[in-house]
């Protein structure tokens, strides 16, 4: 009776413990890491959608012709933008190395300048119709949240990165602030 018991038990382990032991090997599953070229080449990309947006946005605010009608598909545009660069940082399987390729403080640079030409034109905006465009401040919440997630994204893959950028923005951080970027700002400790 106790042999059969031990005998079975034995037998137990023996099957499960070759199962076990021996997994399947998996089929050559290799990623691709990102580098730093990755995620300059997405910021390029949203630099140039900006550079495309902003002007206009500009121009609106300079001719005096801005109104919900015309700097709300333009904000929403720039949100689009950030909100595609933030998926495309995602895609890239992280963290970076800065060793070959872009430096961490080339792609701060090309951050801040992003971030300080879409302050820049939004404050011009906030400044000459403080009170006449009434979806402002909610356009200005969304590009707050746009931009947040895309320097948390950004700070995932090129490690300790915010404090570059946040050194780069020391001097549009009253605009910053001025703006609602509540979270933003927050994030970078301006």
């Amino acid at each position: 009776m106790f042999a059969s018991r031990l005998i079975s038990l034995s037998l137990f382990f023996v099957t499960f413990g070759i199962a076990a032991a021996s997994p399947a090997p998996k089929a050559g599953i290799a990623k691709r890491a990102g580098t730093s070229s990755d995620v300059q080449a997405v910021f390029l990309t949203l630099k140039s959608a900006t550079d495309s947006i902003l002007p206009q946005i500009d121009s609106l605010v300079a001719n005096g012709n801005a109104s919900d009608a015309t700097i709300t598909p333009l904000a929403n545009a720039v949100t689009t933008a950030l909100d595609t660069a933030s998926a495309s940082l995602a895609a890239i399987p992280g963290p970076v190395s800065t060793d070959s390729g872009p430096s961490k403080d080339e792609i701060a640079a090309l951050t801040a300048g992003i971030v300080t030409d879409i302050t820049t034109s939004f404050g011009g905006v906030q400044a000459k119709y403080p009170f006449q465009l009434p979806l402002l401040s909610v356009l200005l919440i969304k590009l707050d949240l746009a931009l947040t997630t895309l320097l948390v994204g950004l700070s995932f893959l090129v490690l300790d990165i915010t404090s570059v950028v946040s050194k780069l923005l020391v001097g549009v951080a009253g605009l910053v602030h001025s703006l609602g970027f509540v979270l933003f700002f927050t994030l970078l400790q301006l």
